[in-house]
């Protein structure tokens, strides 16, 4: 599952107001765009490339726009619990998860 998802298309292609909900939009110029990757802050730098509509986050949704960082909410942690029983009920076999029990730790 992804946390975040964008259309990224030519500059004016795709009008805002038909984006779907939570959508985001990256526009690139293709007659002027640049991307360059700086060794010395270990970073991409990128002109002629906006993010035009910021996509929303599913972890926002979920969890609620607060001051507490989403490590130390205790939804957060149950939510963690949760994907990884789901993932290892599906990509393993049944036996590792009978019990449903996962130690997670939050540092």
């Amino acid at each position: 599952m992804c946390e975040r998802i964008y259309i990224i298309a030519p500059k004016g292609i795709i009008p805002i107001e038909l984006l779907p909900p939570k959508i985001g939009l990256i526009e690139v110029n293709l007659k002027d765009y640049k991307i360059v990757y700086n060794n010395k802050d270990n970073k991409f730098e990128f002109s002629g490339i906006n993010e035009v509509v910021k996509a929303r986050s599913y972890l926002d949704e979920y969890f609620g726009k607060n001051k507490v960082k989403a490590k130390d909410n205790k939804k957060y942690q149950q939510w963690c619990k949760q994907m990884l029983r789901m993932i290892g009920s599906r990509y393993t076999i049944d036996g590792l998860f009978k019990k449903y029990e996962i130690n997670v730790e939050f540092k």
